[in-house]
């Protein structure tokens, strides 16, 4: 399985900082911090006074930060677009309490001279498809969700407006339509940009069609990632120790720096998982012969399914659920 996202150090370019907002960003260039519009001319003012051997290096924040990063890369400069929790936990490990624009620029440098950095690859338009399509699913999902509990709440009422559970009733069908439409859209797109990759993921007992949709679309078709581990941690279900000498021992619980929906949905996973998966059944049952939580027992169900759908997509092979089991996979 190749990556893309190769992390390399800084020895031989120039670092740029950049702190992006809607409307401006500000970068620190050498020992001064510039403050541009995000818009094109002003990509193309800044782009002017950038050494020729810039490595531009900018937070993900919300998704300001795309179209500077596409046109620096498309111009030939090197860019990486960093976690902003690593950036912020620099700023309190230096116990800098001042917070401005041209300051989160320098800081945002200051980051990237020490640390090991993704190079950014713009993404491919199915890709990027897919992406948004799982962003609109997933508030398609939760408006219906929320309308269904008002329905809930109405008919407990002793006289619910009739007219208000039919409005309310027309919108849940209006969802269910919309849902039905992006998923065949999602799916169609899966089907022509990695259907290999798709159908083995499909194939591990436990996955569905949404859920492997949407850790295509994440991992780029599970080409931004060379290990399960890799993958566990970007998603948040890695267990976090919280432990310190011999008197504070605290429960254990899983490092939530990823995607709530990702993981909500493969929660919903390992609930089939554990009934018709044999190694994720096998986990499941000796991890609570063992007194575990079985919360816990169902994230440790998550990373096996995670490490089974690499091991069928690097290996190229469909799952042998029997197979998994003999090996302990």
């Amino acid at each position: 399985m190749t990556t893309k996202n190769i992390e390399m150090d800084l020895t031989s370019f120039t670092p740029i900082g950049i702190d992006i907002s809607k409307l401006t960003f500000d970068a620190c260039i050498g020992e001064q911090t510039y403050n541009y519009d995000n818009t094109k001319s002003g990509f193309k003012k800044f782009a002017s006074k950038l050494p020729d051997n810039s490595w531009c290096v900018m937070e993900s924040t919300s998704t300001y930060c795309y179209r500077l990063a596409d046109f620096l890369h498309e111009y030939g400069y090197r860019v990486s677009v960093v976690n902003p929790l690593s950036v912020k936990r620099l700023a309190q490990s230096g116990m800098i309490r001042t917070k401005t624009d041209a300051m989160d620029a320098r800081l945002i440098k200051k980051y990237a001279k020490k640390a090991q950095l993704p190079i950014y690859n713009p993404l491919s338009p199915d890709i990027i498809e897919l992406r948004d399509l799982s962003s609109l699913l997933d508030a398609e999902i939760k408006n219906r969700t929320a309308i269904k509990n008002k329905i809930e709440a109405m008919i407990q009422m002793t006289q619910p407006s009739k007219k208000a559970l039919k409005r309310a009733r027309q919108t849940v069908k209006y969802h269910d339509k919309a849902i039905q439409e992006i998923e065949k859209d999602m799916d169609a797109i899966v089907k022509r940009s990695c259907s290999e990759a798709y159908e083995k993921a499909l194939s591990v007992n436990g996955i569905g069609k949404r859920t492997a949709t949407l850790l295509l679309a994440i991992t780029r078709g599970f080409t931004m990632f060379e290990s399960p581990k890799q993958l566990i941690a970007y998603i948040g279900t890695c267990p976090r120790q919280y432990e310190s000498g011999t008197s504070v021992k605290g429960k254990s619980h899983i490092c939530k720096m990823g995607m709530k929906n990702i993981r909500s949905t493969l929660y919903m996973c390992s609930h089939s998982a554990v009934r018709y998966n044999n190694t994720c059944k096998a986990l499941y049952q000796r991890l609570l012969a063992k007194g575990k939580a079985k919360k816990v027992a169902l994230m440790a169900v998550i990373n096996k399914l995670i490490h089974q759908l690499f091991a069928c997509i690097s290996k190229n092979e469909f799952f042998d659920n029997n197979h998994q089991i003999s090996l302990g996979i």
